[in-house]
């Protein structure tokens, strides 16, 4: 089991020292409970990026807590934001690895909306010369309990088992059963059964290997795949470390499937042309399996030339039966230059909760093939060590500052769970070459971590005071 930092959000720590802007004019505060945000130097930032609030009265705390998390009445949602409140401590003690105080962990069961207003109240900062107390550590707790109420009252569970749905019970086509504890586990199917995707090793670092079969073209390839990760955590993480992302975001990007195209060196140069056929057999799948709502789309990212693009167009055009199939040229600025994928989107019917008999709801998802020798998708860029570098950002995000201890705990976890093979300090400096720096505040020798992006972020939009002193980590 992976240690927790100790103390990180309690009383006495360094990050008193580090602590932002608290005060706002109540009037921009309460705005911004209406909006959800604001945007500031091309900055986003929501009611959670402030850390601390104004000195409120309870009618006005009761009114941005309802304002910010889009409801009418708190006594109305007491059982959600019990739920919600739950859920925060597990994902702060074990998703972060933060040590949360006794006055939180021993936090009762919420009873009415005064028990909602006393928990808020303990964000506000101490009077000036005054310690901080545990202000950080209730305003981490806030947050997180915002971002899982999120997840709940939108029902965003449904997305989870939406996706679960498809990569399971329609592409491996799988058995799903709950366990004692109303988990979903997967049986596997008859060995004589002919399937185009079969799964030939279970799970590993978050992927399985599967076995295709193209009975149209006669080829098969390997790939490993996964229906992109979608869980709780991580929707809790993206509205965490995202000022812009919310539930309906969410929804509007859909459940997907993730299939990394393996060779050996001796298919290497066949690669291509699987890609290829893997595309045309999706697009047939889907069209079998699936009640699509619409046409499916196509986008190519440097995986094929424009000239193979137009041919492969006319292929899955024949193969569709349906209207002239156009392939667009993806153009997000914000995708690395060497990155490589081809993505095929669609909507398509299937049950609201994941599972045969219930309500049948039209949801976006998006298949996306790579090529795993890609090197947007290796090296320090795999799924594991990516995720691990969010959890440093969202510390960043949440408490402006973490220990180098914290740091190791995050790059051992991340170690264990990278299917790379790096070992944690290899990690560690990784990050702290390219990602880190370090942060004090002027006229003091403490010195603490900090995700760079995310901190120039928070200086710009005048969350954190601008007189910290920002140094680029060096490393052998």
């Amino acid at each position: 089991m992976i240690e927790k930092a100790p103390n990180e959000t309690e009383q006495g720590t360094p990050i008193s020292s580090f602590y932002s802007n608290a005060f706002d004019s109540e009037e921009t505060f309460m705005q911004d409970a209406k909006t959800g945000g604001s945007s500031k130097e091309g900055v986003n930032y929501t009611l959670l990026d402030r850390f601390s609030t104004p000195d409120l009265s309870d009618e006005q705390i009761e009114e941005v807590i309802e304002d910010y998390l889009g409801i009418e009445n708190l006594e109305n949602n007491i059982e959600l934001l019990n739920e919600s409140l739950n859920k925060a401590r597990e994902y702060i003690e074990e998703y972060l690895h933060l040590k949360l105080p006794k006055e939180i962990k021993n936090i009762e069961k919420l009873k009415n909306a005064r028990d909602i207003l006393k928990i808020f109240k303990r964000t506000t900062t101490m009077k000036k010369g005054e310690g901080l107390g545990l202000s950080p550590a209730y305003c981490v707790l806030v947050s997180v309990t915002a971002a899982a109420f999120e997840f709940r009252k939108k029902k965003l569970e449904n997305l989870v088992k939406q996706g679960e749905f498809i990569y399971y019970e329609k592409f491996l086509k799988v058995e799903r059963k709950k366990n004692s504890d109303g988990k979903y586990i997967t049986i596997e199917e008859d060995e004589g059964e002919f399937k185009n995707f079969k799964r030939i090793m279970w799970k590993k670092s978050d992927y399985d290997k599967l076995y295709i079969f193209d009975e149209e073209s006669g080829s098969y390839m390997f790939a490993d795949a996964d229906f992109r990760g979608k869980s709780e955590d991580s929707i809790m993480s993206k509205f965490l470390n995202v000022a812009e992302s919310s539930a309906d975001k969410a929804y509007k990007d859909g459940v997907g499937i993730k299939f990394e195209l393996l060779s050996s060196k001796k298919e290497k140069e066949n690669i291509k042309n699987n890609a290829k056929n893997l595309v045309l057999l999706i697009s047939r799948y889907i069209k079998k399996e699936f009640d699509v709502v619409g046409n499916l789309e196509f986008d190519n990212k440097d995986m094929f030339s424009i000239k193979e693009g137009k041919s492969l167009a006319k292929e899955i055009e024949k193969l569709l039966g349906s209207g002239k199939i156009k392939i667009e040229e993806n153009e997000n600025p914000y995708s690395d230059r060497k990155f490589q994928a081809f993505k095929i989107n669609g909507k398509v019917k299937i049950p609201e909760r994941g599972s045969d008999g219930g309500m049948i709801d039209d949801a976006n998802f998006e298949v996306q093939i790579v090529l795993a020798e890609n090197e947007n998708e290796s090296g320090f860029s795999e799924h594991n060590i990516y995720e691990g570098g969010k959890k440093l950002a969202i510390l960043t995000r949440l408490m402006t500052s973490f220990s180098e201890k914290h740091l190791d705990i995050i790059a051992r976890e991340t170690s264990e769970k990278s299917s790379t093979g790096y070992s944690a300090e290899k990690i560690k400096n990784n990050w702290l070459k390219n990602k880190l720096v370090w942060i004090r505040p002027k006229n003091s020798k403490k010195k603490r971590l900090a995700d760079k992006e995310t901190i120039e972020d928070m200086i710009s939009v005048g969350i954190t005071p601008k007189d910290l002193i920002i140094t680029k980590i060096k490393t052998k």
